[in-house]
């Protein structure tokens, strides 16, 4: 066994540094999936996202809604959230904010960000806003026959 060792040292050294050649190949491909995956997320800016939150706001206000700051906690009501979803600019404006609060919770379920920064940084904000547009998701379901929409959102509102 000793003699084939030492007659076949280059030939093992070859085998290892094949072997961790092949696993650090599996490592880039896992990592660079991770990162497109990251990216296609369509994940927006702070700025973009407080320019919808605007948005959504200015509708509330010209549809008679009440400002976000004058509802505070009082979530929309379900007659409410029909009026914000019959209108093309308002329904736009919580459609992409709801897009955006769904893409993070996405990416939290699925393990894509960290849940300890999530929680840190998005998850307040994103239950907030759900509660306030929950009866809107429900007009929205109804409306455009899709009961998964924005599941994740409100998977994340329900689990407290």
């Amino acid at each position: 066994m000793v003699e084939f060792i030492r007659d076949n040292v280059a030939v093992l050294g070859l085998f290892v540094s094949i072997t961790t050649m092949l696993a650090l190949l599996v490592q880039l491909r896992i990592s660079t999936e991770q990162a497109r995956r990251a990216s296609n997320l369509n994940f927006l800016s702070e700025s973009e996202s407080r320019a919808i939150e605007g948005d959504l706001d200015a509708y509330l206000v010209d549809l008679g809604l009440g400002s976000i700051a004058e509802r505070r906690n009082r979530p929309l009501e379900l007659d409410e959230a029909r009026v914000l979803l019959a209108d093309p600019g308002g329904c736009g404006a919580a459609n992409a904010l709801l897009n955006h609060l769904n893409n993070l919770a996405v990416a939290r379920d699925h393990r894509i960000v960290d849940r300890k920064i999530f929680e840190a940084v998005h998850e307040g904000r994103l239950r907030w806003w759900a509660t306030l547009l929950e009866s809107y998701i429900v007009a929205a379901r109804e409306e455009f026959n899709e009961p998964a929409m924005w599941a994740s959102v409100l998977k994340l509102n329900t689990a407290r």
